[in-house]
This record gives structure tokens, C-alpha cells and sequence, in this order.
């Protein structure tokens, strides 16, 4: 084989191999404004709960969160202001076979649309595309905030990244 020949060869193996490597995911940021909050009652304990609707289904990336997710939140302690977060996603990737994260974040509004408080650093599962049925999952954390704070949350901003 003539070094023209080598020098193709050579060439032709490298671009093949690259061809083979996974590439380097690119994180896409989306977001689904003003879904409702509602307030309700259980036992002692104030919840306000924001669930997606199917027509709110939306996509970041690969990946989607599925209407039917929701986000709630207890208000365990009404003098201290301790709060139960519970973010449950439904969702799925379209192309991944590394594994894609959703990271979520959550805007609590007032009624005038001011951000009373953000919730933050909430990952999703990592997702492959090979799963039938998509992701159904649990992430909690807790935080502290005024009743009266807990009280104005009207809207949620939900935020994902993928």
C-alpha cells in the first residue's frame, strides 16, 4: 500500500470512528407558565398542588414531562412554615441511549405574578429511549417558607432542562 493510500485509509477509519461516539448532549431549556395552584385541606395540613394537563405536555431537548405531572406542597408546620415538596414526573426521551436527566426548577407566583419563591436542583431520573412505558417517579425535598407566603401561591412556573 503507497503512503497515498495509507493517508485515505487512515482518514477514512478516523471519521468511522467518530461516527461511533456518543455525542455530547445539548441541554435545552423550556418552561410551562401560570398553571394553576390549588389549595386544599388535608387533615391539619394546607397543600397547595400544581398538576400539568395533557395540553400542557411539553418538551426540552429530547426529553418530554408529561401533563399529569404534578408538584405539591405541605405545609407541615403552620408557625414555623416547614414545607413537604413532592414533584411527580411522568416522562420520557425521544433519542438517548447515555441516559438524559431532566432538571426541573418551579417559580411559585402570587396572583400579580410575582415570584414568591423558587424551587431549585429537583433531577429526574436518567432516562434511556429503550423503555416501553417512559418514567413515573417521586423527588422530595423540604424548605421553609411564611405561611402567608404559602398561602399566595396562585401559579406555578415549571421549568425543565434536559
Amino acid at each position: 500500500m503507497n503512503i497515498k493510500s495509507k493517508i485515505v485509509t487512515t482518514t477514512i477509519m478516523a471519521v468511522a470512528g467518530l461516527a461511533l461516539l456518543p455525542s455530547v448532549a445539548n441541554a435545552e431549556t423550556s418552561r410551562r407558565v401560570n398553571v394553576a395552584a390549588v389549595h386544599t385541606l388535608s387533615g391539619n395540613q394546607l397543600v397547595a398542588t400544581s398538576t400539568l394537563t395533557p395540553a400542557q405536555t411539553f418538551t426540552a431537548g429530547d426529553c418530554t414531562q408529561v401533563g399529569t405531572s404534578s408538584l405539591t406542597l405541605t405545609l407541615t408546620d403552620g408557625d414555623f412554615g416547614d414545607v413537604k415538596v413532592d414533584w411527580h414526573g411522568v416522562m420520557s426521551t425521544s433519542r438517548s441511549f447515555t441516559g438524559d436527566v431532566w432538571h426541573a426548577r418551579f417559580d411559585l407566583k402570587d396572583s400579580a405574578g410575582n415570584i414568591v419563591r423558587t424551587i431549585d436542583g429537583l433531577d429526574g431520573p436518567e432516562m434511556v429511549f429503550n423503555r416501553f412505558m417512559g418514567y413515573d417517579f417521586h423527588r422530595f425535598t423540604t424548605m421553609h417558607m411564611s405561611p402567608s407566603d404559602f398561602l399566595s401561591i396562585e401559579k406555578v412556573d415549571w421549568w425543565g432542562d434536559c
